[in-house]
């Protein structure tokens, strides 16, 4: 969307929330004074300002060409780090500049979107069939802190993804973009920093200085309303930043390279060396970040997976939704978790192999929580073997045919409706334990497909 000024205030309880649900949204911004005595279209950046504590990414554009190329930029960051952005250049300044500009094509756009992450905001959505889950809930101090800390991880490898695109896009058009663009002389004695569209002023005076042979010294200054100038406030050392002065009470600690290889080599793998190995095994970037929330869950899958899990997103799933799920509303945590591995890998490897539903699973895995028992046993107990003979099913689907034959004749005239009733007949009939899969595969070779009808008039 777009919006300025008191428009963008109003909006502020809705970013809190993008931020916090992870959502990709984008809002541009023509930045400006905030009203307060009166209205004003001073370009203090006083609304953008007024944003950054909620935490949203910011990306500012100096020129009317910047926000041509950082517009479409902003969305890709926004849909690959699953974030909001706030993308803002100056109000009136550069919304109304009349410029000629040079627009990027589509297709260099589409071809740098990132589709798994758009899938995987697809999956996140609000679905009763599949994926119901809670959000917006009331939670006490301990578990909402541990939630603003867990999405630390997520927020720290925004950068990169904005890093990423800005290197794209520079190498695309031949205009520089990065976090912090430098201009000027290398090795410059005097420094502006600036953002907005004073750099384009700024830009100028470094031409002009350089022309002179002048070199720009690294201060800050202030604007002095008396002299009518800019005096300096304080001058930095020669270093690109304030250099580092050693504390002269610590004493100097060496050490030999065998103890800094021992560290390294009995520390726990960090989050980028998890997250490369997690995509190997086909994991999603969503799945990934699910489980990086918390090192107990990241060391029991990884244990899990080394016992032969043989579909690590069934196992990212059940872990993520009914084992937290459960979790949370007992007041425990992960290190609570009374399931042994070695059942967690029988349960998950069930059913991938179709031996028991996704149904069936969800009966096991409470009954695993909640009375610590065996998946092995449990599902032997329960008699919950999902039914795969095909000549055992056939004999279901005659009957639910023969018994249904109204539904029948109306799915072969063009309800194909019908068919996912008749299904659901014969788990019924099953008991639940019918494949539904080979259920309606038999179906259809006996009823046939439904013919499409022509809705034209």
């Amino acid at each position: 969307t777009y919006t300025a000024s008191q428009g963008l205030l109003l909006m502020i309880p809705n970013i809190y929330k993008w931020v916090g649900e992870e959502l990709p949204i984008v809002l541009h911004c023509a930045a400006r004074s905030l009203a307060s005595r009166s209205l004003s279209i001073f370009g203090d950046h006083g609304d953008v300002y007024a944003v950054r504590q909620t935490g949203a990414a910011m990306i500012c554009s100096q020129s009317v060409q910047d926000v041509a190329d950082l517009a479409p930029l902003s969305h890709l960051v926004a849909i690959k780090g699953s974030t909001p952005v706030v993308h803002f250049f100056d109000g009136f300044r550069t919304s109304h500049e009349i410029q000629n500009v040079e627009f990027v094509n589509d297709e260099f756009w589409k071809s740098i979107l990132d589709m798994d992450a758009v899938e995987n905001f697809k999956k996140r959505a609000l679905n009763p069939h599949g994926h119901a889950v809670t959000r917006g809930g009331a939670e006490n101090d301990d578990i909402t802190f541990q939630g603003r800390e867990a999405q630390n991880i997520h927020e720290d490898r925004i950068v990169d993804v904005a890093c990423e695109y800005f290197d794209k896009v520079s190498q695309a058009t031949g205009r520089s973009y990065a976090p912090f663009v430098y201009y000027g002389d290398p090795e410059a004695t005097k420094v502006i920093i600036a953002m907005g569209s004073v750099t384009e002023t700024a830009t100028e005076v470094v031409d002009d200085l350089l022309k002179k042979g002048e070199k720009i010294t690294q201060e800050t200054r202030r604007y002095d309303e008396t002299l009518k100038k800019t005096v300096i406030m304080r001058k930095k050392t020669d270093a690109i930043d304030y250099k580092y002065f050693r504390e002269p009470n610590i004493i100097p600690i060496d050490l030999d390279d065998d103890f800094i290889n021992d560290a390294i080599y009995s520390m726990n793998k960090l989050p980028y060396q998890y997250k490369k190995d997690f995509k190997a095994i086909g994991l999603s970037n969503y799945e990934i970040e699910l489980l990086l929330k918390d090192r107990q869950v990241v060391c029991y899958f990884e244990d899990c997976l080394a016992l032969g899990v043989k579909n690590p997103s069934v196992l990212v799933s059940l872990i993520s939704g009914d084992i937290m799920g459960y979790l949370n509303k007992n007041g425990k945590t992960f290190k609570d978790l009374n399931v042994s591995k070695e059942n967690m890998v029988y349960l998950v490897n069930a059913l991938e192999e179709k031996k028991i539903n996704s149904k069936q699973g969800k009966i096991v895995l409470e009954k695993m929580l909640v009375e610590n028992r065996d998946s092995k046993e449990i599902i032997s107990s329960l008699g919950l073997q999902m039914l795969s003979d095909e000549k055992a099913i056939e004999k279901i689907v005659d009957i639910v045919i023969k018994e249904n034959k109204q539904v029948v004749d109306d799915y072969q005239r063009g309800k194909d409706h019908g068919l996912g009733y008749l299904v659901g007949q014969v788990m019924k009939m099953s008991k639940g334990q019918a494949n539904p899969i080979i259920a309606k595969k038999l179906i259809i070779e006996k009823i046939g497909e439904c013919p499409k009808v022509n809705t034209n008039h």
